[in-house]
């Protein structure tokens, strides 16, 4: 246990600073760093750390061709920038009693895009979901 103003001195003689690490003990616990070096460690290691990005499309079965091929153009465009996509159809009401028709609508829109399934059509309740990848 060192007097606060000593444990300062201690720290400008090092170079370095003084760190409370936790206050909310008796005595308080501190230690010596260099709180630059410390942020810049930090900041690299958030550098590091990767984050796949997913984009999402979202199509319905009453969906218009010309609404299609826009939604397809979209899609090419993520495809060639993150190498794979989230294809969703929604089924509402009665659509809920044709859920194949969701299904040929992601194996539509997938050959459009020329591209091959990551993860097969799988339902989630009124939810279609699928992974492609080009």
């Amino acid at each position: 246990m060192v007097d606060t103003y000593k444990a300062i001195s201690l720290a400008k003689e090092k170079g370095l600073d003084l760190v409370v690490v936790n206050r909310n003990v008796y005595p308080p616990i501190a230690k010596f760093l260099d709180w630059g070096k410390y942020q810049y460690q930090i900041q690299k290691s958030k550098k590091k750390s990767f984050r796949a990005e997913i984009k999402e499309i979202q199509l319905k079965i009453k969906i218009e061709e010309h609404d299609f091929q826009t939604k397809a153009k979209r899609a090419e465009k993520f495809l060639q920038k993150y190498g794979k996509i989230k294809v969703g159809v929604m089924l509402r009401g009665r659509e809920n009693i044709y859920p194949q028709k969701g299904e040929e609508l992601l194996k539509k829109f997938c050959e459009s895009l020329g591209a091959t399934f990551e993860l097969y059509p799988k339902r989630q309740g009124s939810h279609f979901t699928s992974i492609i990848k080009k």
